[in-house]
């Protein structure tokens, strides 16, 4: 039995008791994690399928680390503000780095909205640590939710842009194409046409980035008018809608402009007649500048055979084959080739711009072999191109030499320039002047020289006067040089 003496001695220990424990137990609360949600953004409006960021930013507001066991994050598509079975999981995530007290981490979440959500207005409710492994100093403050209206999305994807664009010219042999839409894509039917000029079909490989989709030939495209079908459904967006039919054209076009002779450059805009009459483009462009510096060479191809070397303008007066030449090459720079096509559409430029049939007081086609001159040059290429033929494409002045339109040639001692000949002139239905030996008449021409080199050559004529455009001449000529293109299996 404790005297009244005893209890006043003892209620200081006993106060001093409490005071610890008390102190025990605030302690051990205050060390303890505490992850809260302070911010959640995101679209307040969006469509079923389409894809949205949600930034979330958490804070650790507690006073000690959470251990490096790690917990779950996990966002919700809620119509309510309740957390049950019925609603959709868009995002889960386990964080496994440790975070320390008093710090916030802020969270970039990339979600897609299902496709198949029905219209209406739901709830994105993020909750941190969503399976309660994290001992917290409160473990009532780990969900924040936003409002959020979803809507139907009924409008096709629409083309922003196509690269090649439509209509693109000398576009790479291996260039990928991309279409790039107003919004994200994904797989469709994936009915995809692309083909060349004659209609045979492209193979190519496909992929889908956000909102573009890329077609890559899995072969170098060689040179043509290429066609890119998408047909409607090829591709979706996110809702599910399908593309409209997309068509686009563009062209592959591999070729080279050499000068091949100086000294014999000329303004050809000069020559009015033959400028009115050339196809107004690019390509026609960069020739006429390249003229302006000597004799322009442009190769389509890359050496591989069969090789045929068209050549125009020998006579700076005769106007419809250098017209011809210049649509041939625009024709070519979009058309497929089976070879290497060599083409002189200006062989004296100078000798054009001014309209005279002479260069340096000499005719070009009586001096072809003579060293030094511009048509003696352009055989000299023929021979180190090993070509296979060569066509020297000019006009005849009525009761000239021919005087006709017509296809010149000789046997001897190449006999394959009259069966060259033979076919020209059954395709265009003109007529055939062949004689039996090479140089015998015309020893400095440039198809005599060229046969007796062993390069089988003829000589096109059209009827059209001296530094005139006759009706029909131009194409007459022409189609003399597709029948010679045609003969060599090129196109």
């Amino acid at each position: 039995m404790y005297h009244k003496k005893h209890l006043i001695f003892l209620l200081p220990l006993l106060f001093i008791s409490l005071f610890v424990f008390s102190s025990s137990n605030t302690s051990y609360g205050a060390e303890l994690p505490d992850l809260t949600n302070t911010d959640i953004q995101a679209p307040d409006s969006v469509y079923a399928g389409q894809s949205i960021l949600v930034k979330i930013t958490n804070w650790n507001t507690g006073a000690a680390t959470s251990d490096d066991a790690g917990y779950k994050d996990t966002l919700y598509l809620s119509q309510d503000t309740a957390i049950d079975d019925s609603d959709q999981i868009l995002y889960t995530n386990r964080q496994t780095a440790p975070r320390e007290a008093n710090t916030p981490l802020n969270l970039s979440i990339p979600v897609l909205i299902p496709a198949d959500t029905a219209a209406g207005y739901y709830n994105l409710i993020f909750v941190t640590d969503s399976s309660k492994e994290l001992s917290e100093l409160d473990e009532d403050n780990n969900i924040l939710s936003k409002g959020i209206l979803i809507q139907r999305d009924t409008t096709p994807p629409l083309i922003n842009s196509i690269d090649p664009a439509p209509g693109a010219f000398n576009v790479g042999s291996a260039k990928a194409i991309k279409v790039s839409f107003n919004e994200d894509i994904k797989t469709g039917n994936l009915w995809i046409d692309l083909v060349n000029g004659n209609g045979a079909k492209v193979a190519y490989t496909t992929a889908i980035s956000s909102n573009t989709l890329t077609i890559t030939p899995i072969h170098p495209l060689p040179q043509s008018l290429y066609t890119l079908t998408l047909h409607p459904g090829a591709v979706t967006d996110q809702s599910g809608n399908p593309n409209s039919l997309i068509v686009s054209s563009f062209t592959v076009s591999i070729y080279r402009i050499d000068i091949i002779h100086y000294g014999t450059g000329g303004d050809i805009r000069k020559n009015k007649l033959v400028y009115k009459n050339l196809p107004k483009t690019t390509l026609t462009n960069q020739i006429l500048a390249a003229a302006k510096k000597g004799t322009p060479m442009v190769t389509f191809g890359d050496g591989s055979g069969p090789r045929v070397m068209v050549v125009a303008g020998v006579h700076g007066n005769e106007v419809p084959a250098v017209i011809a030449a210049m649509r041939l090459i625009n024709n070519l720079s979009k058309t497929s080739i089976k070879g290497t096509i060599y083409v002189v559409p200006f062989a004296i430029p100078s000798a054009t711009a001014r309209k005279s049939r002479y260069w340096k007081g000499a005719n070009p086609n009586q001096v072809a072999n003579k060293p030094g001159t511009p048509t003696n040059k352009i055989i000299t290429l023929a021979r180190q191109f090993n070509v296979n033929a060569l066509g020297d494409f000019h006009s005849t002045k009525p009761r000239g030499v021919p005087g006709k339109t017509s296809i010149l040639c000789t046997r001897y001692p190449t006999y394959e320039s009259y069966k060259m000949a033979l076919s020209i002139s059954q395709q265009t239905r003109n007529s055939l002047i062949s004689q039996h030996q090479a140089g015998a008449s015309y020893p400095g021409a440039v198809e005599d020289v060229c046969n007796l080199a062993g390069i089988p050559a003829v000589t096109c004529e059209v009827k059209s006067r001296h530094n005139t455009v006759a009706p029909g001449s131009v194409t007459s000529s022409y189609n003399q040089m597709i029948a010679l293109l045609r003969y060599m299996a090129l196109l």
